[in-house]
This record gives structure tokens, C-alpha cells and sequence, in this order.
């Protein structure tokens, strides 16, 4: 026992109190932390990218109809038959939305870099989180409002 009896003193001199306490492999805990954060956010980005293409080309729609024959290859749409079109038209959509998306990631990071200095981080990630779920529901909305599909698709 620490004379005294006060144990955040102790706590607070311990040799791993602060985060500069090695992890494993030289790394801190903050940076263990940080790096996990990170490739979590990464993989789901790859994930997101092998998903995003062949859901574009399931919004494109035609005049084609589609063949159901036994042997005939997949056009890639439920509302088109042509399946160089959908695959076309497929990837030119989803081209557009990532060129919106890498945009939108340059404004969004000048915009939060000075909203989060005003109003602080968790301020910062509420808004991040706002948009995040904007997105997905618009996304959803792509799925069942044909008109606007390809315009909610690339916002």
C-alpha cells in the first residue's frame, strides 16, 4: 500500500499509466489503437469498392429484353437484356458516383478540419456520421425509385 493510501497518485506513477506504454512490436497502445482503427476503415473501403460496381450496373434499365434461356449470360440488370450496355453504362455510373465521392472527400476534409478546431471532435464525427447514413439511405432509395436511381446512386 502507498503511504497516504492515495491510489490515483499511484495510478498515475505507474511505469504503463500514460500511453506511451509499448504494446507489442515497439508500437504504443494510442497507436495500436489508431492503426487498428485505421485498417478496419481501409478493408471496409475495399469491401465498399467490390460492391459499389455491380450494383451500378443492377440500376441500369432498357428496352433489351432478357433472355432466360438456359446457357445465356447474365446482362448484370434484372431490367435490362444488353449486356454490353449494362456493363457500359454500369461502369460509366459508377465512375461518376467515385468522382463525387473523391470530391466530396476533399471538401468534407477542408470543412471538418475547422469545424472540428470550433466545435470539437465528437461535433466533427456526429456530422461525419450524418452524411454517412445519407449516403446508404440514398443508396436505398436507388433500389426502388427507377427514375431517380442513377442520380441518387451517384450522390
Amino acid at each position: 500500500p502507498f503511504p497516504g493510501g492515495d491510489w490515483a497518485l499511484v495510478r498515475a506513477h505507474a511505469p504503463c499509466a500514460s500511453l506511451g506504454c509499448p504494446a507489442m512490436f515497439g508500437f504504443t497502445s494510442l497507436e495500436v489503437r489508431t492503426y487498428g482503427v485505421l485498417s478496419l476503415c481501409g478493408s471496409l473501403q475495399l469491401l465498399i469498392n467490390q460492391i459499389e460496381q455491380p450494383y451500378a450496373r443492377s440500376l441500369i434499365a432498357c428496352d433489351t429484353p432478357i433472355n432466360t434461356t438456359i446457357g445465356a449470360e447474365p446482362s448484370g440488370s434484372s431490367m435490362c437484356g444488353d449486356r454490353i450496355y449494362v456493363i457500359g453504362e454500369g461502369a460509366q455510373l459508377s465512375g461518376s458516383g467515385d468522382s463525387l465521392e473523391n470530391m466530396g472527400r476533399f471538401l468534407i476534409t477542408l470543412f471538418v478540419s475547422g469545424f472540428a478546431d470550433s466545435h470539437g471532435r465528437k461535433a466533427a464525427a456526429l456530422v461525419g456520421w450524418v452524411l454517412i447514413t445519407f449516403s446508404v439511405f440514398c443508396f436505398l432509395l436507388a433500389s426502388f425509385i427507377q427514375p431517380w436511381a442513377k442520380t441518387l446512386f451517384v450522390i
